[in-house]
């Protein structure tokens, strides 16, 4: 299950579930994973980046100031422009254009 099909009365999640629930969760608060494939750029490949990228960002619930930006950048550098775009202007994305 991807974390858009979280309803939006249980976001963000950790406000409405408990820790236990949380942890035995496929989903992530953030882009833990994706943001090291940002600071190491030059130890991956393309390839190597869109695979990850393709796996971790359904499970990621985007609950963290973080997440945004290291998403829409390697959403640009993969030429996912939709979903670079939809980075910059989910209701959390607030915290980096005002």
């Amino acid at each position: 299950m991807p974390a858009a099909d979280i309803p939006a009365q249980e976001r963000p999640i950790n406000q409405h579930w408990s820790w236990d629930k949380i942890l035995r969760s496929c989903f992530l608060k953030q882009a833990d994973v994706l943001q090291g494939l940002y600071f190491f750029d030059h130890l991956y490949n393309t390839e190597t980046k869109k695979r990850n990228f393709d796996f971790y960002e359904p499970m990621t619930v985007h609950e963290s100031s973080l997440s945004p930006c290291v998403h829409c950048v390697l959403a640009a550098e993969l030429n996912y422009r939709e979903k670079a775009m939809e980075s910059t202007s989910a209701p959390h994305a607030w915290i980096w254009t005002t």
